[in-house]
């Protein structure tokens, strides 16, 4: 009996003003209008934290994003709706994204494929064409437009070429001292 009443008064301590618990909450929403909430939004003290999606509808989140003071952090994606996440998404301060990973052609769960972008807008892409987590082709961009790609092709960590994209006005084409 002693051990018993000891118990409760233990637990009625643990639970009261000495200790403070986050305030913890889950909205289901329906984000498409379709009928059907597939967005779970998870709050501790009136701030959210997490985000998961069903996209598909399987009943499984495909994809979660993690906040940080209420501003997207991190997150990952189901793309291909699988069962393994494949794609790893990081923010900036203001929760733009500002790196997107992608397991896009080995499907091993490690990152082959990588988006690197400034105020919404892709500035660099790299690619792993041996799938040894490292990346050996690169692009750089601006504005949509291909400004310059390089390649490690003896896979050593180092852009040994770096391949200029044409001027304006460039069809591209190399002279030659061939007469037509």
């Amino acid at each position: 009996m002693k051990y018993k009443l000891w118990l409760c008064a233990g637990a009625a301590l643990f639970f009261s003003g000495s200790l403070s618990f986050a305030a913890q909450r889950v909205e289901e929403l329906d984000k498409d209008k379709d009928g059907r909430k597939e967005t779970k939004v998870y709050y501790e003290n009136d701030k959210i934290v997490k985000m998961a999606v069903d996209q598909n509808g399987d009943k499984k989140p495909d994809g979660v994003v993690y906040y940080k003071n209420g501003i997207p952090n991190t997150a990952e994606k189901d793309a291909d709706f699988d069962g393994k996440v494949d794609t790893w998404i990081k923010y900036d301060s203001k929760g733009l994204p500002e790196l997107i990973s992608r397991d896009r052609y080995r499907k091993d769960g490690k990152s082959d494929y990588w988006l690197y972008l400034r105020n919404s807008s892709i500035y660099m892409r790299e690619w792993d064409r041996n799938f040894d987590g490292k990346p050996d082709f690169r692009t750089y961009e601006r504005e949509h437009k291909l400004l310059e790609k390089r390649y490690d092709d003896n896979f050593d960590g180092k852009f040994e070429k770096i391949v200029k994209a044409p001027g304006r006005g460039s069809t591209g084409r190399i002279k030659t001292t061939v007469s037509a």
